[in-house]
């Protein structure tokens, strides 16, 4: 064998490109071409070190540094190298990822956090001297916080009453862990990144919380807060790490990391909390109402409380024949979809409304027409309605849309857009991955949010500098946002519908007058969703009134619960809307500011009639239409349909029913007479459009899909019901 040994400047190298092996062997495999080894990173030109840099601190990941070096100079650097290239910038002084990430929130002047943390009581600067010679307190459960003005302070929460139980849990994980006295516990933590914090402070109104796990490769649960702006976006201006999903943690985060990061001014203007149906988070909650969120009421996730307790508690799909299933998800999404109307406005809006749309509900899960599409299995009636009385019905007041009407909360009603959020996280181009340290994790978060104000801040110079929208003729369209006017639009060209009648000096009665009586007081899309399910529908006259201050006041409530005037207001008079996008902002002045400010904690009853009315003679006063009970105000049913309703609700269905307990046979026959009796009630009428709407239903493609495919190993292998 022959090589040939040679020199260069980086030293000695052997060659072996040439007289290698035997010229017999024809079976050795061929050199490598050069370009396609690896390249050490020692002969990396600077640029290509920066370039690595760069992309790497993006947090798209260093395959992704490999990709673009390999793109740009044409040879192949390991990521495992990219990986320790980056480790070797950070800073090598810090002890862990946790201490990397302090001092990064630190160093920001766009962070805000408070953290917690269980530490040396020679760490604390605040503490007693006599307290720090005893051997009974070596170590102090202390917080960390960082203000706007980037001061550092330290408060110990055993002296405050509602977290001094956080002490005692910390000192037994200590013992638990078998940490020294030297050591530092960390617990939790809490930030705001500031250029999306003020997205926030524009839009406090309504607010979601979740927790999502696989955030770090720690085990901490991420708990974030998001809101929704004025520019259609969903935007997360706090994210919190807590250790676990136990009281402890959501009670410091409500009782202590809110009221430090998010100023009193600002929490005073929540009005609406949504979240999920997690028992521990909405304790802590309901106590944070009481002085941390005072003017907020909570609300539950309607996705949650139907879709997820139908697929825990309800039958599933192969309960009945594969000949069957399609009609049987047909009568699950229409019985979903009936309880998801009681969330929006325009069907059920008072008490008695709420009842007569309950009634016919129960009475459609009983009806002949469901029973037979279940193949006469009387079981799967009860069982359906177990589900409907002992996990939705025991919810109601946290997702009927009549009982927070004059709350403003936008007609949210699930907590999808938040979830939708936090799923973004971990598939962003830069995405949060389990398997990061927290600093990396922290910084990922940080970086998604900068992009997040970056794009919102796009588009909100582009709605103004772009004033005009040659879409929109309203007088609204150059101080509003492309959103907000799309709003305004629709009711604009929906005003027609509408018909106006002077009753009083301050009070007018509007009424539709439109052929479409499905949209009366209705969103289109909500009309579609719910067009093939036999929704009870009611007439109504709406009430408008011109208080003495000049505001409009509608009994729709269209203005208290999303912000801006109805039809039924337009078709008596107009305003003129605010831009406010230039509040909160550093560069703007402290009295503009100030001004916005004012303007946004204002609490305006309605809008507000710059005009004076007319008089009397102009526009003459008519006769008040009285209205009708809502028995009388159906339109698509009549008042036989539900002539035994409050016989049922006072006898049967009144009966207490403890969906926690182990169900037993007591409990199977009340329900089954339960059934009874709405089968008895059920009239001729109501039967057949029950009929009408499963001979009507559409299935949706995917499940069709399903269905067929279902079909096709029936046919081959046979149908084990038969």
């Amino acid at each position: 064998m022959k090589f040939t040994i040679k020199w260069e400047m980086h030293g000695y190298f052997v060659e072996l490109r040439r007289m290698i092996g035997n010229p017999e062997h024809s079976g050795h495999p061929r050199p490598l071409n050069p370009t396609e080894l690896p390249v050490p990173t020692r002969l990396l030109s600077k640029e290509a070190l920066n370039d690595v840099k760069l992309v790497t601190e993006t947090h798209t990941s260093c395959k992704m540094a490999r990709n673009f070096i390999y793109k740009k100079i044409g040879h192949f650097v390991d990521s495992a190298k990219i990986a320790w290239l980056q480790t070797k910038s950070d800073n090598p002084k810090k002890k862990d990822d946790i201490h990397n990430m302090l001092g990064m929130f630190k160093s920001s002047n766009e962070v805000r956090f408070t953290s917690l943390s269980d530490v040396p009581i020679d760490q604390y600067c605040y503490v007693d001297p006599h307290e720090k010679s005893t051997d009974a307190a070596d170590t102090v459960t202390m917080s960390l916080s960082k203000d706007e003005n980037n001061n550092i302070t330290q408060e110990d929460i055993r002296t405050k009453k509602s977290l001094a139980e956080i002490d005692v849990l910390a000192k037994k994980e200590r013992i638990a862990r078998k940490l020294k006295k030297k050591d530092e516990l960390f617990i939790s933590i809490a930030w705001t990144v500031m250029p999306l914090f003020r997205f926030f402070l524009l839009c406090p109104e309504v607010i979601w919380c979740d927790v999502t796990s696989h955030s770090n490769n720690k085990g901490f649960s991420l708990f974030t807060f998001s809101c929704r702006t004025s520019l259609d976006r969903q935007a997360l201006f706090l994210w919190i790490w807590i250790p676990n999903e136990q009281r402890f943690s959501f009670r410091w985060v409500f009782q202590h990391a809110i009221p430090i990061l998010i100023p009193a001014c600002h929490r005073n203007r929540v009005k609406f909390i949504m979240k999920d149906g997690d028992t521990q988070q909405r304790n802590e909650i309901i106590g944070a109402l009481k002085n941390v969120f005072p003017n907020a009421v909570e609300g539950g996730c309607g996705y949650h409380i139907v879709h997820q307790s139908w697929t825990r508690e309800a039958p599933g799909v192969t309960c009945v024949r594969t000949s069957s299933q399609a009609v049987f998800l047909a009568i699950k999404h229409k019985i979903m979809k009936w309880c998801y109307s009681w969330m929006k406005p325009g069907y059920v809006e008072s008490e008695v409304e709420y009842a007569i749309s309950k009634y016919l509900l129960l009475q459609f899960i009983c009806s002949a027409s469901v029973l037979s599409a279940l193949e006469g299995k009387t079981h799967l009636v009860v069982h359906i309605l177990r589900w409907l009385k002992g996990y939705v019905l025991p919810w109601d007041t946290l997702y009927l849309f009549y009982l927070r009407k004059n709350v403003r909360h936008y007609l949210t009603t699930h907590g999808s857009a938040h979830e939708g959020t936090n799923f973004g996280l971990k598939n962003h181009s830069a995405p949060m991955q389990p398997t990061m340290s927290m600093s990396t994790s922290a910084k990922t978060l940080n970086l998604q949010a900068d992009l997040k104000a970056a794009e919102l801040k796009k588009i909100a110079h582009d709605d103004f500098v772009n004033t005009n929208k040659h879409w929109s003729d309203k007088p609204t369209s150059k101080f509003t946002t492309t959103f907000g006017e799309g709003l305004l639009k629709s009711v604009y060209d929906r005003s027609g519908l509408y018909r106006s009648r002077r009753v009083g000096l301050r009070e007018f009665q509007v009424d539709f007058i439109g052929e479409n009586e499905i949209e009366e007081d209705i969103n289109v899309s909500d009309a579609e969703l719910f067009a093939q399910t036999p929704l009870p529908l009611f007439g109504r006259i709406r009430n408008v009134k011109v208080t003495d201050d000049g505001n409009l006041i509608c009994d729709c409530c269209r203005f208290q619960h999303s912000g801006y005037f109805c039809e039924h207001v337009v078709s008596v008079s107009t305003k003129i809307s605010w831009y406010m996008h230039l509040a909160f902002k550093k560069s703007t002045p402290i009295h503009i500011q100030q001004m916005y400010h004012r303007l946004a904690c204002q609490d305006f009853s309605g809008p507000h009639l710059v005009l004076d009315l007319p008089d009397p003679e102009v526009w003459p006063i008519e006769s008040f239409i009285p209205h009708l009970p809502a028995v009388e105000r159906l339109k698509n049913y009549v008042d036989s349909d539900v002539s035994e309703m409050n016989n049922f609700f006072e006898a049967s269905f009144s009966q207490s029913f403890e969906p926690d307990n182990d169900v037993t046979d007591v409990d199977d026959e009340v329900f089954l007479v339960m059934s009874e009796m709405l089968k008895g009630s059920i009239t001729s009428n109501s039967e057949d459009k029950f009929a009408e709407s499963l001979n009507d239903a559409s299935v949706p493609e995917s499940v069709a899909a399903k269905t067929k495919t279902r079909d096709i190993f029936a046919e081959t292998l046979g149908d084990p019901y038969h």
